[in-house]
Parts: C-alpha cells; structure tokens; sequence
C-alpha cells in the first residue's frame, strides 16, 4: 500500500524525499520491508535517486523523556558516556525534581519552566511535547549548572537540547531572533552542526553497548533516534548535492502538521479518536466555514482588546493612586513591617528577570540614551553569575541597579503577603491586585534616592521619568501576579493528583483484603 501510495504521489509531479512516521512496531517493519539496510531505498520512479526512511524527531524527543521518567534505578539515572571521552557520566533526573521541589513555592526561579506535569505526566500529558521541552529548556541547564553535583546531569541535557535545537528547525530567522547557532538552518554540507549530529550517532552506539546499565535508552528508542539522526545527516548531504537549494530547515521533515490536522478533525467529530471519511469531509466544511467567518468584524482591533483584558495600562498606576486611598489603606501596614530584612530574593533570578524588564521598556523608548541608561546598564555582557552568563548569548540586557531595585522590593512585598495567610487572603479577595502591587512597590521606594531619579524629565526627548517608574512597576507585577497563580495551579494539581493516588492505594488495599478473604 505504502508503494501505491508513492507512486500516486509522483504520478502527480511530486518527487518524494523521504517518508516520515512514529516509532511504532508497525511502521518500523514496514520500513524493513520496504529497505535492505532500514535507511533508504531506490526511488520506483528514478533508481538514481533515494526515498529515505525517518522516524518523526518529536515522538523521538518525547521518548527520550518519558524513558528518563520511567527508569526504575536509583535516581532514574542514564549511566552513558561523556561527549568527547570515554568517562562515564550520570545523568539523574532526581536532581531536575530536586531543583523543581526547591523552586516550586518560588515567585522567581531559575528553573522556571520545570512544572509538575512536567515531572509527574499523566499518560495523557506524556503525548505533549511542550512538556518534554520544560525538562530540556535552557533555564533548566542553567539551574542545573549552577550546582557542582547536578553537572552530568547538566551535560547530558545540554547534548540532547543541542540535537533538539537542531531537528527541530522550522524558520529561516529561528537561530537569528534566539541568537542560537544551534537553531540556524543548514546551508552547506561542510556545516559544523553535521560534525556533531556525527558524533552524536557514535555517542548513542557506545551509550547503548555499555555492559550491565540499566540506565539507558529502550531498544525502540534508541534504534529511532539512532537511524533518523544518521538519515537526517544523509539528507542534507543528497539535497545538497542533487538540488539547488540554498538551505534546509530539519525540522520541516516532521509529520506534526499531519498530525495537527487529525487533532483538529478528533476534536470536531466529538474527541473520536478514530475518525471516519465522514467525520473528516464534515470537520473540513466546519473549518472552512470558520475561515470565512474569521475576522469578520473589521473594528475590533488589537488596541481594543488589550484595553479589554489588561488589568490596568502603564500610565494609570499613578492617576488612580487618589481614587484608591481606601485600597491601599488596608495594606499599608506592610510598608511599616521588617519586610526587606526578611526576604530571600536569588541573584540569578533577579538578574535575568530585571534585565527582562529593561530590555522590555527599552523597546519603547524610541532610542532615547537618556531614558534607556535610566533603565540598562549594558547589553550582551558577562556579569560573573553563572546563571545569567550561561543564558546570555550576547543579547540579554543587564539593568540598571534602579531597576534591580525595585524588583527587589517588589519581591519583598510579594513575599510578605504569601508568608501571612490573612493578608494573602485579603489580597485574592482584591478586585486591583495589580493596582495595589504597584502602589504599595512605588510607596515603598518612596524614601530612597533612586525615587528622586524617577522624579525629574528626559532633557533629550521631554518623557516624564515617571512614567518609565510606571513601566518598570507594571512589568514587575505582571511576573509575579502571573507566576503566583501558577504556583497556586501547580499545587492545585499536585495536590489532587496525590489525592488520586491515595484513594487508589486505598481502594487496591481493600481489594487484597476481599481477595484473601475469598481464598480463605
């Protein structure tokens, strides 16, 4: 069937490059059968030419983090190879959870894409790659590295972000907006990245061929991501050499577009998963009829519905201080509590997340010197914390102390209303929770010499300095109101998924009681 399809294709003046699919035992025999060597086989249309045989790089990558979840050694640990050597390396994803459970009730983290579907998935989440990405995201290799006893676990994610970076390749300007190497698509075959995707192949065959490890790849694992790295490497190689093309995206060969489409049709046929001809003719006509349909209405536009859904716009914050007396009023007592003595607030964190905030407002400064060294230092340079230099890549800005300032009391606020329970109830009950942030922050700072700096105007471009105050305050809130309900979700489900399990426990135990009953 696979060979009537092909030839159907190419009878339409298509040429096929290479057939995609999952790992799964079907489609790997079908790709024995259809190859002597299991990589490509002669095109039926043209023998000089070759149709290669690929396993879809994210089913690989979402193997390769549900085979670390589901090992059953000491610390889920990969025991493989280093990169360049032959020293073993102990990849353990107890020291991802580790970093997770330390950071979890935190406002600002430096692993802060690490959640607890991320760690803990359910069958259904295992099948979201977004959530295989939290483990293997930058932030993570940074958080990682930071700690002496997590560096092979840092390493081995490293590799494997690397390859990911790699197959992964869709946009022409992916690499140039990230400023990531890793990202930039393939424009020769004398490519660097081909060198490693090589020694990446030779490091997976010594991984696996480790005597005695438990901690290694499944065998349908390691094949796919094995044979799909080596015919990807063939690929670029055959496209250079028999078309003029000036790049390759990698992560165009992929059947995640497919797949997208059937997820629509599955959701529009009343989550079927196996959908008829019927319920595909009958989800199409329902999405062509939504395209008609988009966009219809002319004036709404995007002013319309960010004034819609934003709690409160940059240049109200301070126009609503007298209107809101009453609201700050009854939180005032925490400006007059030891609140900045006792907060913990991580460097690395506060760092990245003022530099966040200074490169955010630089962006609307319209290029004024003047008002972008209120909020930046510099940009693109190293700062001597690990964290933040591992993630700079010449592009991150490194704020002003002003900046760094205000987060820092911004943070202290925020903590002191977490740490009372009747004032964090208060504060939810709120109907202006960023409001009353601002104002309390803008309060607090009220009494140093960084406020007076916000108090004068711009002599270049006449900008009330204020105003930027008001930027900086809104940013701040937006990060910490966002990431404090997200931790309260994030307990939520670890709360319920605990309570499942409990009642399950239960419900097991009183099953072997009824059986030994039986039995006796």
């Amino acid at each position: 069937m696979t060979k009537d399809v092909i030839d159907l294709v190419q009878a339409c003046n298509f040429e096929i490059i290479c057939i995609i699919t999952d790992n799964h035992s079907i489609n790997r025999i079908m790709f024995k059968n259809l190859s002597h060597n299991g990589f490509w086989f002669s095109n039926p249309k043209s023998s000089e030419k070759n149709i290669f045989l690929l396993f879809d790089f994210v089913h690989i990558f979402k193997n390769i983090w549900k085979n670390w979840i589901n090992l059953k050694n000491l610390h889920k640990t990969f025991v493989c190879y280093d990169f360049t050597n032959d020293e073993l390396k102990y990849a353990k994803f107890q020291h991802i959870e580790n970093i997770y459970e330390k950071e979890k009730c935190l406002l600002t983290k430096q692993a802060y894409k690490l959640n607890f579907k991320s760690l803990y998935p359910s069958t259904l989440e295992r099948q979201k790659v977004h959530l295989a990405d939290n483990v293997f995201h930058q932030s993570t290799i940074s958080a990682l590295k930071c700690v002496p006893e997590y560096q092979d676990t840092a390493d081995f994610v490293e590799i494997i972000r690397k390859w990911w970076d790699i197959v992964n390749t869709r946009d022409v300007l992916k690499g140039t907006i990230k400023r990531n190497d890793w990202c930039k698509p393939f424009e020769s075959i004398s490519d660097e990245r081909i060198h490693f995707l090589e020694q990446f192949v030779v490091w997976l065959d010594k991984w696996h061929k480790i005597e005695n490890n438990n901690g290694h790849l499944t065998n349908e694992t390691f094949q796919a991501i094995k044979q799909s790295t080596y015919v990807l490497i063939e690929i670029i190689k055959y496209c250079f050499q028999n078309y003029s093309i000036k790049f390759i995206l990698p992560g165009k060969f992929s059947s995640e577009n497919l797949e997208n489409i059937f997820g629509v049709y599955r959701i529009l046929s009343g989550c079927n998963y196996n959908v008829s001809l019927d319920d595909v003719l009958s989800a199409e006509n329902k999405i062509r009829v939504k395209h008609i349909f988009k966009g219809i209405n002319k004036n709404v536009t995007l002013a319309n519905i960010k004034e819609q859904f934003s709690m409160i716009s940059d240049n109200d914050i301070l126009d609503s201080f007298e209107s809101n007396q009453c609201l700050l009023s009854d939180f005032v007592f925490i400006l007059k509590s030891n609140y900045l003595q006792v907060v913990d607030v991580d460097e690395s964190t506060k760092i990245y997340t003022s530099g966040y905030a200074s490169h955010a407002i630089t962006k609307k400064l319209n290029n004024c010197e003047s008002c972008i060294s209120l909020v930046r230092m510099d940009k693109g340079k190293l700062t001597g914390n690990d964290y933040f230099d591992y993630l700079q890549r010449n592009g991150l800005s490194i704020p002003s102390e002003r900046v760094s300032y205000i987060f820092y009391h911004m943070a202290s606020i925020m903590q002191f209303i977490m740490g009372n329970k009747d004032c964090e109830v208060k504060f939810i009950g709120c109907r202006q929770q960023k409001l009353l942030l601002c104002q309390l922050t803008i309060e607090s700072i009220k009494s140093d010499h960084y406020y007076d700096d916000f108090a004068q105007t711009c002599k270049i471009c006449n900008r009330k300095y204020e105003k930027i105050l008001n930027m900086i305050c809104s940013i701040f809130s937006n990060i910490f109101l966002n990431n404090y309900v997200k931790n309260k979700n994030n307990a939520n489900i670890e709360n319920q998924k605990l309570k499942n399990k409990k009642l399950a426990d239960s419900h097991n135990s009183q099953k072997k009681r009824k059986m030994c009953t039986f039995h006796k």
